[in-house]
């Protein structure tokens, strides 16, 4: 019975990496919460998501300050499709 079950957790594990890989590779929207670090000369915004930084636009003309805590939409989990929702 130990083998049958310990193959089975082996398994199981596998099918749990494929599904969370699948997931997080799905052409969905997503939305993230991000942290305005700097206002570049573009209009654009440094935004910090995930302890990673990033360029991104905000479809508002709103003028959003250093320190900002904003929602970014990633347009089908695309990370070069983003867009700060506030």
């Amino acid at each position: 019975m130990g083998d049958n079950k310990e193959a089975l957790d082996a398994l199981l594990a596998g099918i749990e990496y494929i599904v969370e890989q699948k997931v997080q590779n799905a052409p969905f929207a997503r939305l993230k919460n991000g942290l305005v670090e700097a206002v570049n000369s573009d209009g654009s915004y440094l935004v910090s998501i995930d302890d990673r930084k990033y360029n991104i636009k905000s479809i508002h003309s709103t003028v959003l300050n250093v320190g900002t805590i904003v929602q970014v939409l990633i347009a089908q989990n695309d990370y070069s499709n983003m867009f700060i929702l506030n």
